[in-house]
């Protein structure tokens, strides 16, 4: 499913037409929508099959339509094809034209949902809430600059969609930042059992154009999702520092293990509540920690690792093959899922180094919320151990 991140002045607008409170009221009555309920994903088995709840969503938006103008914007949304349609970064606008490839960069896929959002077909679902939400009435819409109806329905579609669609893993402790046009949001957390979990949502920080040719206040999020069996934070951060020492040398090192150590102050002295710790016994902890200095060691003794780009990698034991590895890159880590049913090439996150402080936290953190399988003490005697290395060396 096709979630959407709503601009700035979309979420103003949300505010003062009523549409906040509307999802309000969605989220605590009994929603008359199979199509609504089957795209937020609010319950695992439909009443009926999607393809007939789809078809009377677009029997029912056709009957609510009133003006020729409304009916081809609603054909045109409808008419989507995720093998070619695309949303992207805002261009020139081409009249009489539906996707002018050659105006506006493609930033990502449409996919079949999109349809039904962007026809306008989920906001008209909701149109019986026109007295409480003013996009949905055709009388006042325009006054929060929407150019026609359908325009209106497709942000009300996009808004209520991802917010019913939000589950706690939304929660995760996360940093974000800009680049290259795109806003990344990398958000850190453990899976229902405490097995590690890493997301990155990228959208667009600016205001796009989508695939019928109109200009919206709402962006496709692209979220590419990592896991393993594991609890790999302290692999995490020992990646970073010998990523650090590979590149920078002794000096880098030190500088990055005392940003580290500030950040890490807060937590000193933190009482463990992690739900997911299993059987880790002192003892265990202290030859983890150690296991994870042993590379630090090696290369500040002058020596050399064996494959200085994978700097960690599990293998599951029931596949005998890599499930999950992070590796070195010019100017930071990579993160990839070796083994990923249902896609063509293995989904990769990059975290280029001069964000390794807001990972760090970001893992920290995690820890803290008991997320995951390691403690923040084990993280911060992990950073202690590393800096009496260096000091030894």
């Amino acid at each position: 499913m096709s979630l959407f991140e709503v601009t700035t002045y979309g979420e103003k607008i949300a505010g003062q037409s009523g549409l906040e409170s509307l999802v309000d009221q969605l989220g605590v009555s009994n929603l008359d929508s199979p199509l609504i309920s089957h795209l937020a994903n609010m319950y695992v088995t439909p009443h009926e099959e999607p393809e007939r709840v789809e078809a009377d969503a677009i029997k029912n938006g056709l009957s609510k339509l009133r003006t020729e103008e409304e009916k081809i914007l609603f054909e045109r949304g409808l008419n989507i094809n995720p093998t070619k349609s695309t949303w992207r970064r805002i261009g020139e606008l081409a009249p009489g034209t539906l996707f002018p490839q050659n105006l506006i960069k493609n930033f990502m896929p449409a996919t079949e949902e999109d349809r039904f959002i962007l026809s306008g077909i989920v906001g008209l679902e909701l149109i019986d809430f026109s007295q409480s939400c003013h996009l949905l009435n055709r009388i006042r819409y325009q006054e929060y600059g929407f150019d026609n109806f359908i325009e209106s329905c497709a942000f009300v579609g996009a808004y209520v969609i991802n917010l019913l669609s939000e589950t706690p893993l939304s929660e995760r402790p996360f940093f974000s930042f800009n680049e290259n046009g795109l806003t990344h949001k990398i958000s850190i957390g453990g899976t229902s059992i405490g097995d590690f979990l890493m997301t990155e949502d990228r959208t667009i920080n600016s205001q796009i154009i989508s695939p019928i040719n109109r200009k919206t206040e709402f962006s496709p999020i692209n979220t590419i999702d990592l896991m393993t069996e594991q609890s790999v934070e302290p692999a995490i951060v020992e990646s970073m520092l010998v990523h650090e020492l590979l590149r920078g040398g002794k000096k880098s090192l030190t500088m990055l293990v005392n940003e580290f150590t500030d950040i890490c102050r807060p937590y000193i002295g933190f009482k463990d509540k992690v739900r997911f710790l299993f059987d880790k016994s002192p003892e265990y902890i202290r030859d983890e920690i150690d296991n994870h200095t042993r590379s630090i060691q090696i290369l500040l003794k002058d020596k050399k690792l064996k494959d200085e780009q994978a700097l960690y990698s599990y293998t599951n034991p029931a596949q005998f093959k890599p499930e999950f590895s992070i590796i070195s890159l010019e100017h930071g880590i990579r993160f990839q899922n070796e083994i990923f049913s249902g896609q063509e090439q293995n989904p990769t996150i990059d975290i280029d180094r001069k964000y390794f402080g807001e990972l760090f936290r970001t893992v920290l953190l995690q820890t803290q919320d008991g997320l995951g399988r390691s403690t923040p003490n084990q993280i911060i005697e992990y950073i202690t151990a590393v800096n009496n290395l260096l000091e030894n060396y």
